[in-house]
Parts: C-alpha cells; structure tokens; sequence
C-alpha cells in the first residue's frame, strides 16, 4: 500500500497545478517604447529622403523595430487597414480582426497598440501584435 500512495497522489499534483494561472497586471510588451504618432513617424518617415538609398536604410533601420502606441480607431479603411489617431496625429495600421476577441470598439475608446514598424514594397507601416481596450467611461 505504501507504493501505491506515491502513484496515486502524483497524477493528483498535475492536476492542481493544470488550473494555476498568475492573477495580476500583465507587463507591456518589454523592451518597447511608449512613443506618440508623430515620433513614430520622425522614427520611420522614409517619405522625406533625400534619395533611394537613403529611403531603403531608413526602412531597413526601422523594420521591426517594436512600439506602443496609444490613441483611437477612427475609422476602418478595409479588411484588416485602419486609422489610428492621438493627439499628435493619425497613421494608418494593420490589425488582424483576430485581435479584437470578439470586442466591440468605439472611436470614443482608447485603445494601447503594441506591434512593430513593418517595411515592404509599398513602404513602411505600423503592424498591430496585440491590442489593449480601455473602454471609454
């Protein structure tokens, strides 16, 4: 019987620790600054290059770069292309509908974005990783 215990009682500590969450404030994405639209864009803007080169390593310094911005939608462009704005500015970003959890957002809700500056063919945007509603009140 004394060899039995051990068996018995060992499938019944997997069990107890199957349901154990953390309970708390989750940290923001690490390494990431909080910045505004309008640094985002001083960051990344390839538009105002003075040539080709200059264009393509400025992108290319800024591709993945991680942010967080915070502000509102304001408006969905289409599928998965939407305007964000704060009080420095708008920008157009990406957010995959998966994102949203089945979340109904206002233009009236803040919303935090966590995601990285993304450089392609058509230039550089804001790609959306995760997104945090604070419901307006």
């Amino acid at each position: 019987m004394k060899k039995l215990l051990p068996l018995i009682a060992l499938p019944m500590l997997f069990a107890a620790n199957a349901n154990a969450a953390f309970v708390g404030a989750q940290a923001a994405n690490s390494g990431a600054p909080h910045t505004t639209i309008a640094q985002f864009k001083s960051e990344t803007d390839v538009g105002e290059s003075s040539g080709l080169f200059d264009m393509v390593l400025t992108g290319a310094k800024a591709d993945e770069k991680e942010y967080v911005l915070k502000g509102h939608i304001q408006n969905q462009i289409d599928g998965d292309s939407y305007t964000i704005i704060d009080d420095t500015g708008s920008i157009i970003v990406d957010i995959n509908t998966n994102l949203f959890n089945g979340m109904d957002v206002t233009p009236q809700d803040t919303v935090v974005f966590y995601g990285e500056a993304d450089y392609e063919e058509v230039g550089l945007t804001f790609d959306v990783d995760k997104l945090q509603v604070i419901k307006a009140g």
